[in-house]
């Protein structure tokens, strides 16, 4: 989403705790919590077609979100008819 290269995705999991939070940190951590490189040796061990895979069912469930996700109608209250 924010199209990053390896090298800014460990900077911004070093400067947000969130990030670090979600990846399983029990506190945050001032130094980066990995190399950019381990994000390479991921891909190798992964290959093209996994990752691509991968991506595709990401994408697909985050449009089954936007298309799933409708506005409920209030509910009708008895007393103001």
């Amino acid at each position: 989403m924010l199209n990053l290269d390896d090298r800014e995705t460990v900077a911004q999991i070093t400067e947000n705790m969130y990030l670090q939070y979600f990846l399983g940190y029990s506190s945050y951590i001032k130094r980066p919590p990995f190399d950019a490189s381990l994000f390479v040796d991921i891909r190798k061990r992964l290959g093209d077609e996994l990752i691509a895979e991968m991506n595709d069912k990401i994408h697909e469930f985050a449009q089954d979100k936007t298309v799933k996700k409708k506005i409920r109608p209030l509910p009708v209250r008895m007393d103001l008819k």
